[in-house]
């Protein structure tokens, strides 16, 4: 039980994230990462709970980033890397645990240059590549692709960060007939938006409102551009 019960909250945390309820997901991840930290304890050696607390771990990282505690953001996303590092070294190759050491990777560079990005991303193109059929290599891909054009875009590489704009829209366009997957819809507003191409993402941004989903963090939009009331999603 108290297995489930630590991850039932991450599960919630996610969700309160989801809906912007940052407070309520900061306190639920809290908890979470608290009980599987016990648990681990008791059991280091199991790798089921090592890998839930790594992701734990990945959550809180990013829900500390979006309530602006980048030192408390690296410091959990530092200890996800470290327990997902350890299950890599045990010869784990499953690939939803391969994406998420990935993605800790890719969070971890957000606040650097865009090289920073290229191990994880790369490996994480392998992966979309080798899993075709699977929307998540290509879901976590495309964010991580999105994250290093603003990367890109802080230097002022316009090319390089529409280049990787661009890109992440690629590898969306497959799952698109998985429109009503908030995930999706919410990395084609930010790529969409990333790219000034505001009228192609009022669509799903009215979507995403009206079910209740926080908005990119990390865009820039034009309020004149904005969703025009009553809107329906995009067809693709």
């Amino acid at each position: 039980w108290a297995y489930r019960l630590a991850t039932a909250l991450l599960r919630s945390a996610m969700l309160a994230n989801a809906t912007g309820r940052m407070d309520d997901a900061e306190r639920l991840v809290a908890e979470s990462i608290r009980r599987l930290e016990a648990l681990t304890a008791i059991e280091p050696d199991n790798r089921v709970w090592t890998r839930d607390l790594a992701h734990a771990l990945l959550e809180g990282g990013e829900i500390a980033r979006l309530r602006g505690d980048a030192q408390a953001s690296r410091a959990r996303l530092e200890q996800a890397l470290a327990r997902s590092s350890a299950l890599r070294a045990k010869g784990e190759t499953l690939l939803e645990w391969r994406r998420m050491d990935a993605l800790i990777r890719v969070r971890l560079a957000t606040s650097g240059p865009p090289v920073e990005f290229d191990r994880p991303v790369a490996e994480l193109r392998g992966l979309a590549q080798a899993n075709p059929s699977d929307p998540g290599s290509r879901n976590v891909l495309a964010s991580a692709l999105i994250a290093r054009g603003i990367a890109h875009d802080r230097l002022h590489s316009t090319d390089a960060a529409r280049s990787d704009w661009r890109e992440a829209l690629s590898w969306l366009a497959p799952v698109a007939q998985l429109r009503n997957d908030p995930l999706v819809v919410s990395l084609r507003v930010q790529a969409h938006t990333l790219l000034g191409e505001h009228r192609r993402a009022e669509a799903d941004i009215a979507w995403l409102r009206r079910i209740g989903h926080r908005l990119p963090g990390d865009i820039v939009r034009d309020p004149a551009d904005g969703p025009r009331e009553g809107a329906s999603p995009a067809p693709d």
